[in-house]
């Protein structure tokens, strides 16, 4: 049986959840990377929480989720991006693809990823854009909608 990870930006929360249920409705195992978000409330208690804590404990918290989801990636054997409104992808989610690739797991992606929101934080990361796409566009197994998703994984079987 095929497992899915689950992973994207925070902002995408709420589409993760409709392609978890959509999954779960299917009957095909996955693996999300924040289980616990389900609707907005959730989001705004977490990042109010958050903003409580000190710098030292923000890096621990933030560190163990990255290192949960990236151990759901070696359990799982593909890795799929929910990142539906302008291909964006922000650097955790990079981070997880880079991962999955490292480990052999297909990366698919909602749409194709975009980088052109990191030219405009040039001022905080100054990365080769062209060349960070180019490796983006090289680990990218392929792009497809939730549904494409399903039956995929359901071929796979």
């Amino acid at each position: 049986m095929v497992t899915v990870a689950i992973g994207g930006s925070l902002r995408f929360f709420k589409q993760m959840n409709e392609v978890s249920e959509k999954l779960t409705t299917e009957n095909i195992r996955h693996l999300m990377a924040n289980p616990s978000l389900r609707d907005a409330r959730d989001l705004r208690k977490l990042s109010e929480d958050f903003q409580k804590l000190t710098h030292e404990e923000k890096v621990k918290v933030e560190s163990g989720v990255v290192e949960s989801f990236l151990q759901k990636i070696r359990q799982s054997d593909m890795l799929y991006i929910v990142n539906p409104v302008d291909g964006y992808v922000g650097l955790h989610a990079m981070g997880d693809m880079f991962y999955a690739h490292a480990d052999k797991k297909p990366v698919y992606t909602w749409q194709r990823v975009n980088m052109e929101w990191i030219k405009e934080e040039k001022d905080y990361y100054e990365p080769d854009y062209e060349r960070l796409q180019e490796y983006l566009n090289v680990i990218v197994t392929g792009q497809m909608t939730p549904d494409e998703l399903v039956r995929f994984v359901k071929k796979k079987k």
